[in-house]
């Protein structure tokens, strides 16, 4: 960071650098998170060359959402960590991260959190139009379909993003005081740190996901699914085993560890274009 960030600075070029990065990953890695879902949900039946386009299905529909989910995210993370926590707790405080980060994820889960649903079900293939999938949703759950799996999906996110920017924060603190030479650091090393980061986290927070994954594209069924979050995990425990819940452990690690180079490389580098530091 530079002299003195402003308000102004912060909030609009973390705005901007979150919608870049957040668009980059969704472009380059749809196709595994859609391989991923299948396997969550029980729908994935192998791959077949006409297939292959339909792993991105619901990509626009993603994009919509993460593109200004990741923006309001990373503005609201960057403004609160920079501007609020930092001159508090110090620089490159972990905690400032963490409480940063948590306040981040609930101001973009509000817009993620109905892209996910909506994605979710399209990915598994229980619906091929967005249109037709947004409505059945409504017909069937109402507005409050839009957000099912809310509770599971915060459990996901706001550990999830908590773990994965602390991690990534500190070990290029770590980093930075190690092994670079005063400037700053290349894109591979940005990308090499991003995607530590984001393989720890996804292994860590499979679980998670897998819960999360179930209880979103279960639309039509709020009556059955209205056990919650523990009455569903101990579900997935009692019919398929412990091994379930981390049902697609292997392609989220290298999705997240992908996702945490693409990701975290494009945000260094939208960051150093839009952000006066």
């Amino acid at each position: 960071s530079g002299s003195k960030p402003s308000f102004k600075d912060e909030l609009v070029g973390g705005m901007l650098a979150g919608a870049v990065a957040g668009a980059a990953v969704d472009i380059v890695l749809y196709p595994i998170d859609t391989v991923k879902t299948r396997l969550q949900t029980n729908t994935f039946k192998g791959f077949s060359t006409p297939e292959v386009s339909s792993l991105y299905s619901g990509l626009i529909g993603s994009l919509s959402g993460h593109v200004p989910s990741s923006a309001v995210f990373f503005a609201v993370y960057q403004t609160t960590k920079v501007l609020g926590l930092e001159p508090v707790l110090g620089g490159g405080s972990a905690f400032a991260q963490l409480l940063a980060s948590a306040g981040g994820n609930l101001a973009a889960s509000t817009i993620r959190v109905p892209t996910e649903v909506v994605k979710t079900r399209m990915q598994s293939g229980a619906e091929t139009a967005l249109p037709a999938c947004v409505q059945t949703i409504l017909s069937t759950d109402g507005p409050a379909g839009l957000f099912r799996g809310y509770p599971a999906f915060l459990l996901r996110d706001l550990p999830f993003d908590a773990i994965e920017f602390v991690a990534y924060e500190q070990l290029r603190i770590l980093y930075v005081a190690s092994v670079a030479s005063g400037g700053g650091l290349a894109d591979w090393e940005n990308a090499l740190l991003g995607a530590l980061a984001g393989g720890i986290t996804g292994a860590l927070t499979t679980p998670f996901d897998t819960v999360r994954a179930r209880t979103m594209n279960e639309a039509g069924e709020a009556q059955k699914s209205s056990q919650g979050l523990m009455g569903a995990t101990q579900k997935i425990i009692d019919e398929e085993g412990w091994g379930a819940l981390f049902a697609g452990v292997q392609p989220r690690v290298v999705w997240l560890s992908l996702g945490g180079t693409v990701f975290f490389s494009t945000l260094e580098a939208a960051k150093k274009m839009f952000m006066s530091g």
